[in-house]
Parts: structure tokens; C-alpha cells; sequence
């Protein structure tokens, strides 16, 4: 049977007491912390792996963002997806930071030995 709108109104006026949302987060405060510190951590060792590269390469430094930006969206895309459509969706970005004059070979680099994806795989038909 359908819950009815009084019901879902005093649901939803419990769900922003501001004591309770105090409380959860006070609870969940130190975990989210840690990982996000974890996170920036890990974000901050390949922008550094990144630079490294591109120096290696003699990039001018005033491309620097593009390529950091193509790293970050990556990195971003592997804490959303996996498997082939984590591949797919680096893919995409590199064909889009490409098309912003990136080099192929320097996205290949930094997709293959900073951000760990495989090219994607093809098709079956």
C-alpha cells in the first residue's frame, strides 16, 4: 500500500532535524577525514608522477594544466568506474584533451603508467 504524503512529510522532516544531522556527522567525522586525506595523498603523488613525466619530456610548463587536468579527470573517473567502462571513459578523455592539443603519446604515458588503465579493449561483433 502507498505511504501517504503526512507520513512522507514527517519522514522527511525527521531526516533534517539538525540535531540528528549534528550527530551523524560528528559520528562519521574522523572516517571522513581519513579518507579524505588518503585521497588527496594519492591525488598529490600523481600530480607529482605527472610533473615528472612531463618534464622528462620537455612539455613547456605552460601546458602543465592540461596534462594535470587529464590526469585528475582520470583519476576521478577510476573512484567511479571499473573494468571496461573505466577504459571507455578514459578514452573519451583522451580523445577530448587531444582535441585541446594535447600530445596522444604523453596521454598514453600518463593513462598507462600514472593512472593504471589499460587501452580499452574492442569489440566483439
Amino acid at each position: 500500500m502507498p505511504k501517504g504524503a503526512v507520513y512522507r512529510i514527517k519522514k522527511y522532516q525527521r531526516k533534517l532535524d539538525v540535531e540528528n544531522i549534528a550527530k551523524q556527522l560528528h559520528q562519521a567525522r574522523d572516517d571522513m577525514i581519513a579518507r579524505a586525506a588518503e585521497a588527496q595523498a594519492d591525488l598529490m603523488e600523481n600530480e607529482n608522477k605527472t610533473k615528472s613525466l612531463l618534464s622528462e619530456f620537455g612539455i613547456p610548463t605552460i601546458d602543465y594544466p592540461k596534462y594535470f587536468n587529464f590526469m585528475r579527470q582520470g583519476w576521478k573517473a577510476r573512484k567511479g568506474f571499473s573494468g571496461a567502462t573505466l577504459e571507455n571513459e578514459v578514452a573519451i578523455l583522451m580523445v577530448k584533451w587531444q582535441m585541446r592539443g594535447c600530445d596522444e603519446a604523453i596521454l598514453i604515458k600518463i593513462r598507462d603508467d600514472i593512472l593504471g588503465v589499460p587501452p580499452p579493449r574492442t569489440r566483439k561483433k
